[in-house]
């Protein structure tokens, strides 16, 4: 079995973001994502803050969302197996 991690980052404050991998996997098996911050605020209003969701092998949408200070970008990373 080969492990394949892959990770990127999304600047732009937007909501149900569509990410593809650079390379798709036979099976994802994680994917995180962290908001992206140019503060220290972070996610201050938001119950939920970073979301992950629709994670195939290929693709998965994302997002960030305080309610404090709008829609965020985020790093992600993808574990997966090649």
């Amino acid at each position: 079995m080969v492990l394949d991690l892959q990770w990127g980052v999304y600047t732009t404050g937007t909501r149900n973001v569509t990410i593809t991998l650079p390379l798709a996997t036979s099976v994802t098996y994680a994917v995180i994502a962290v908001a992206r911050t140019e503060n220290n605020i972070g996610c201050s209003g938001s119950q939920n803050c970073q979301y992950v969701s629709n994670v195939t092998n290929k693709t998965f949408q994302a997002g960030s969302y305080d309610t404090g200070n709008g829609y965020a970008g985020f790093w992600w990373l993808s574990i997966g197996k090649a």
